[in-house]
């Protein structure tokens, strides 16, 4: 139906719904059951078979298959029963991390709730968007996100973002008014859709269409189809993983070649060329990155900090500026009208416009009518709201002044019922200020609520506003965020510009505690070579004040506010930006300008905003983060959502985003050398005449060992200890650096030859070269499981770390190691590999070998530390 050209009368009709009162809670239960929840359709997640049929449909899968057709054809049933049992694990493990991160992705997707504002029953109530009907009573006020399609029945300088139904980037107002002529979606002025945001003014209006039946929800499908991209990591390990298969194939075939020619036999040749290549090819990479994005997600989210992008997860170990703003984050959030000393001075915390100065330490009854004509004024202009007789919800400014109400005994719901709102302008961080009209004491009166700056500019100015200026001063300089309240008896029934002549009437002194552990978070951020920037609206003497006491550098060098950064140009700020903590007075216009002097000088910036303003400050950030209390279009833009708004969360988050890159830095070392070994060992002896020192088998059997294992167990691998004290890496920084690039190819040469050398030399003394292959097998197996240690971390020595911190690990190694004694000493297993038993002096000399490869690599270490 053509809702937009129906009158409201017809609506509510219609639906059978009150405009003024909305529907009943029993109405709204009933249609629930009718209409069901109002989702919109979503992808999937992929199923079991699929995921299992993935496993199949890759390259290494196309190379073991090869080697088992191949097997076969040569008669070589052992090499072919070894090669299946080597693809059957890499099915399993590839389904196991797979299967997770699908699962993690999607579970985290549930904790992506969205809350409105409906009236049931003629009270206000916020609800989860899911559980509106067709006929609901919906509020909307600037950030929010619609949840379905709505008729428009009132709207206060109302605009709306629709470019994610029309792609117009434009904001579009919109108003009340009947169209009688047939329009297109763009055009249709008295409709809000659902999935557009609020860019400013407040609506109410009736809910027609939920769910699959909303204009969204008819091209849902067209979204939720559209194949998801690979982040840009994901991207660079794809093309390293194939860099490097090419590269080892190549390897491969040039050994197929040269044992061809030396007269090996064709049989044993082939098996061990493509033994070679399965066994090199780094075939796990990206599957195991998405699982430890994955799991570091899961990681965060029980730390209160939703990703919702898997790049942020890794992006977040570069950060190395944080854009906060004090409240909420640095700050409780939890704003009270209250007492604060300073020395034996009380500060003032309520100051009415006669003079009269009040302390609330809410353990005395204050009677006063002064006080009680300031906070009705201020309840009046105020759109925080009282939901089941108990809690106060909206604004944490406008809660503080509705509980100090309550405390005096002012009736909120009595005082707005008797003096009617007739008109108002929202506040918005834009203005500063907020604007209502209301009938009070028979006359149309106008008032304004917002910092102390704008509201003077308002009054007449006199000797007494002077003193009042200098009262403010010294309250906002005690880090009290300072609220003044002005007001006038006017004949028009509408707000008219400009504002001026108000008659002063008072000053309210907020005060929001810094949480509990902020201090401790920045100095931890600050250790961790992050540096932390307080950008906000508030005056700058609190900005100062609250950065203080939470341990930031907060001088009069240190700070700059909103009209001296419109006096420099980018060029100025950029040179001036490396010494600023603390932006002050600044309005969304200019949180972009930061981001951007900080992203132009080199730095990977996080924003944290809560706003519909915010959100192209979070879009131009490496990382965008929303507070969880934040406005619908600040979550949609963000890369991260603070769920509890505290900084310590993101503190947390960037542990873990440096953990996931020191993760999956850690599994590609292990790979590429564990890989290099068994191409040094293979090319060396073809290219020098010797005998194989491996068979196919062999080499599959340590594969599994080596890549299947592992792979689980490093995805777990829990943060360094040192981690928060080290310095952000650059976001240009490669994946693979210089430092791993020497520690797996030089130092893995060097003693991967070792190795060779000791084959050499059990070649020349005539041992037999079944016991020889024995203890090369056995020694590339052990030097798997012993070598990963030294790569738990790169900058300490194995002797400084917890070796046992990861018991995923120990038990990868343990399994690993009993799986080659199993290859050993079982009968069937020992046929298989041809192996045979070996003295206690071999295992030492086995154990010896792969401590070699552990002391070059920590050799390696204090080389590159000293040098770094």
């Amino acid at each position: 139906m053509n809702f937009y050209q129906m009158g409201l009368d017809t609506i509510a009709q219609h639906f059978k719904t009150d405009i003024q009162n909305g529907l009943s809670s029993e109405d709204a239960r009933q249609r629930l059951d009718v209409f069901g929840y109002n989702e919109i359709p979503h992808k999937q997640p992929i199923s079991v078979w699929i995921i299992i049929l993935n496993q199949f449909l890759n390259p290494l899968m196309a190379i073991l298959i090869l080697a088992m057709i191949a097997s076969l054809l040569l008669s070589s049933l052992k090499d072919f029963v070894v090669i299946l049992i080597a693809a059957l694990a890499n099915v399993v493990v590839g389904f196991v991390q797979e299967y997770k991160a699908e699962r993690a992705v999607f579970t985290l997707k549930a904790y992506e709730t969205q809350f409105c504002n409906v009236r049931r029953d003629g009270k206000i109530f916020t609800i989860n968007s899911k559980i509106l009907v067709p006929g609901d009573v919906i509020l909307l006020s600037a950030g929010d996100k619609v949840p379905a399609d709505i008729r428009i029945t009132k709207a206060i300088d109302l605009k709306f973002d629709e470019s994610i139904l029309t792609g117009e980037s434009k904001s579009i107002e919109k108003n009340v008014d009947l169209i009688e002529e047939t329009k297109i979606i763009a055009e249709q002025k008295n409709m809000a859709l659902a999935g557009t945001f609020v860019v400013s003014g407040k609506a109410e209006g009736i809910v027609v269409a939920t769910a699959i039946h909303s204009y969204l929800g008819q091209i849902a499908g067209l979204v939720w189809q559209t194949e998801e991209s690979s982040t840009p990591l994901q991207e660079q390990i794809l093309q390293l993983s194939w860099l490097l298969s090419v590269l080892m194939i190549s390897i491969s075939t040039l050994v197929l070649a040269v044992g061809f020619l030396r007269g090996i036999e064709l049989n044993k040749i082939i098996s061990i060329a493509i033994a070679l290549a399965v066994a090199s090819v780094p075939e796990g990479l990206v599957v195991t990155v998405t699982a430890i994005l994955a799991v570091g997600m899961q990681r965060m989210l029980k730390r209160k900090a939703l990703v919702r992008h898997l790049v942020a997860a890794e992006t977040l170990g570069s950060v190395s500026v944080i854009c906060t703003d004090k409240t909420g984050t640095l700050t409780l959030n939890q704003m009270n009208v209250g007492t604060l000393t300073e020395g034996k001075m009380l500060v003032s915390d309520a100051v009415t416009g006669n003079g009269e100065i009040f302390v609330i330490d809410y353990s005395n009854k204050i009677e006063s009518d002064e006080l009680k004509k300031l906070i009705t004024l201020a309840v009046l202009n105020n759109d925080a709201h009282l939901q089941d007789d108990v809690l106060f919800k909206g604004n944490q400014t406008d809660i503080a002044i509705l509980d100090l109400a309550r405390y005096i005994d002012i009736n909120v719901h009595d005082i707005r019922k008797k003096n009617k709102r007739l008109a108002e302008v929202p506040f918005s961080s834009d203005l500063k200020y907020m604007v209502t009209l209301n009938k009070y004491d028979g006359l149309n009166k106008l008032i304004v609520k917002g910092s102390q700056e704008k509201i003077f500019e308002f009054c007449k100015q006199d000797n007494e506003l002077i003193k009042f200026k200098a009262i403010a001063e010294f309250m906002v300089s005690q880090g009290l965020r300072v609220i003044a309240v002005a007001a006038k008896n006017v004949e028009t029934s509408i707000i008219q510009e400009p504002l001026v002549e108000f008659e002063f009437c008072g000053l309210l002194g907020i005060k929001d505690p810094l949480r509990p552990h902020a201090k401790q978070t920045v100095k931890e951020l600050l250790g961790a070579g992050i540096k932390l920037v307080v950008v906000t609206g508030d005056h700058k003497d609190t900005a100062m004040r609250v950065a203080s006491e939470a341990g930031l550098p907060a001088s009069e060098q240190n700070v700059i506010t909103g009209i001296q950064l419109d006096k420099m140009s980018d060029v100025e700020l950029q040179q001036r930006i490396e010494n600023l903590t603390i932006f002050a007075r600044v309005e969304p216009k200019h949180k972009i300008r930061i981001v951007n002097a900080f992203k132009n000088v080199g730095r990977a910036v996080a924003m944290i905003g809560d706003g519909v303003n915010d959100a192209p400050a979070l879009k131009a950030a490496d990382i965008g983060v929303a507070l969880g209390s934040g406005s619908d279009v600040a979550h949609e833009i963000a890369d991260m959502v603070l769920l509890d708004n505290n900084l310590s969360s993101i503190d947390a988050a960037v542990r873990e985003g440096r953990t996931i890159f020191n993760n999956i830095r850690k599994i590609i070392v292990f790979l590429l050398a564990h890989s290099f070994s068994e191409i040094v060992m293979i090319s060396g002896a073809i290219l020098c005449g010797f005998p194989l020192p491996l068979f196919a088998t062999q080499i599959f059997w340590i594969n599994m060992i080596g890549h299947g294992f592992m792979h689980l167990a490093l995805i777990k691998e829990p943060e360094d200890q040192d981690i928060m004290r080290q310095a952000p890496r650059s976001k240009y920084e490669p994946i693979l650096n210089y430092d791993m690039k020497f520690m797996i190819f030089l130092i893995g040469f060097v003693t991967d030859l070792g190795l060779f050398a000791m084959y050499v030399i059990l070649l020349k003394i005539n041992m037999p070269i079944d016991h020889i292959r024995t203890i090369i097998f056995t020694a590339l197996a052990c030097d798997a499981l012993f070598f990963v240690f030294a790569v738990k971390n790169f900058k300490k020595s194995i002797f400084k770390i917890d070796l046992f911190n990861n018991m995923w690990l120990i038990w990868a190694v343990v399994a690993g190691f009993v799986l080659q004694l199993c290859a050993l000493y079982v009968p069937f297993l020992k046929d298989l590999f041809q192996a045979t038993d070996l003295s206690l002096a071999e295992w030492g000399i086995i154990l010896g070998l792969s401590l070699i490869k552990i002391i070059g690599i920590e050799l390696a270490k204090d080389w590159l530390r000293r040098k770094n």
